[in-house]
């Protein structure tokens, strides 16, 4: 039995099936962005955010179980690959979006936010020595002068972190191997 590792094939595999693990990305991006407005589409996008990580693990075991076996170094690096695809596919639609779907719906929730009563009298107690109306206006500002490729390189930068992260716990779903019944 052949004990070496194919790079090539094992870098196809994560490319073609990050772009699941992307669509399970677009798919909870997408929902919190309508969950600005409708509060249910928030909870389908956390959702789908978490049961992306499984997803990604199902996939790593899948090629650990039916092409080729897996150190945990390798699960880990194919994790990673499959989460920096992810991340590229999600990063042009959130482009996409920003660019010619928000127009400034991102912005005006904020600013009703972070206009709310509520939210002076918790910046106030936070901050007792600063202006608030200051602060809060030039937050305002600041959220009305990103540009769409701002936003989307800030959340490609934060993906990319995720992705990071959360390749740890899905090399290590990927190294499980499948039960076998008797």
């Amino acid at each position: 039995m052949d004990n070496t590792f194919d790079y090539h094939k094992a870098r196809t595999y994560a490319s073609r099936y990050g772009a699941i693990v992307g669509l399970c990305w677009i798919l909870s991006f997408l929902s919190y962005m309508g969950g600005l407005t409708t509060p249910f589409l928030a909870d389908i996008g956390l959702i789908l955010g978490i049961a992306s990580v499984f997803v990604a693990g199902n996939i790593i075991r899948y090629y650990h179980n039916a092409c080729q076996s897996l150190t945990f170094g390798k699960a880990w690096w194919m994790a990673i690959t499959l989460y920096l695809c992810a991340t590229l596919l999600t990063a042009i639609v959130q482009y996409i979006y920003f660019e010619y779907m928000d127009h400034g719906t991102l912005a005006q929730t904020y600013e009703q936010l972070l206009t709310a009563p509520e939210y002076q009298e918790l910046l106030q107690q936070m901050l007792p020595q600063t202006s608030d109306t200051n602060l809060i206006q030039d937050m305002i500002n600041l959220l009305y002068s990103i540009t769409p490729i701002q936003m989307t390189f800030q959340l490609l930068v934060y993906n990319l972190f995720l992705g990071l992260f959360l390749s740890l716990p899905t090399a290590l779903l990927g190294r499980r191997k499948k039960i076998i019944k008797q």
